[in-house]
């Protein structure tokens, strides 16, 4: 009887085995096909608040419109980007976010689990080609904002909102790159 129970719970052992790594293989091809598709992942249903960043002053990569220095975090992955200053508390008045892309393109941006309001500076090449100002969060239930360039563009930069007015910034203006 001791030699049966002991095969029964090998098999037991084997059979949970097999299934978690079925479990496995399975949520993993799936993860990366949402990754693909532009699935946040963030906080995995959580209702996560992330700290505010330190300052990006410190970072090696700034631009300057209008003789405005903003230094700026560059994001170029499709994961990065899609989860973009998502759960983030707040962002220094001198930083942003540069998204660089390979191609120019009509990129749609969403306001997804932000926590704050931003401007968008519209960048193809070295010129300022659509700006849009004062995007509010999704706060208190309200819908999830998009925001879609007028014209091609291969960077966006995403600013605290009221930062286009406050510095100036206009369509046409060239921009200098500081990217390291």
């Amino acid at each position: 009887m001791n030699r049966a129970l002991k095969l029964f719970f090998l098999s037991i052992l084997i059979f949970l085995t097999v299934a978690l790594i079925i479990f496995l293989f399975a949520f993993e091809k799936n993860f990366k096909d949402n990754i693909k598709n532009g699935a946040n992942y963030t906080n995995f249903g959580q209702n996560i608040i992330l700290p505010a960043n330190q300052s990006a002053e410190n970072s090696s990569s700034s631009i300057s419109i209008n003789n405005h220095k903003f230094y700026v975090e560059v994001e170029t992955t499709p994961e990065k980007q899609a989860l973009g200053l998502s759960n983030r508390t707040s962002m220094p008045q001198n930083d942003g976010m540069l998204f660089i892309f390979t191609e120019p393109g009509l990129y749609p941006f969403w306001m997804n689990k932000m926590l704050f309001a931003l401007d968008f500076v519209w960048i193809k090449g070295n010129e300022v080609v659509d700006i849009t100002e004062n995007v509010p969060p999704p706060l208190n239930g309200n819908p999830v904002i998009t925001i879609d360039p007028k014209s091609e563009v291969d960077k966006v930069l995403e600013i605290n909102a009221g930062q286009i007015k406050k510095n100036g910034i206009k369509i046409g203006q060239k921009i200098i790159f500081n990217i390291n």
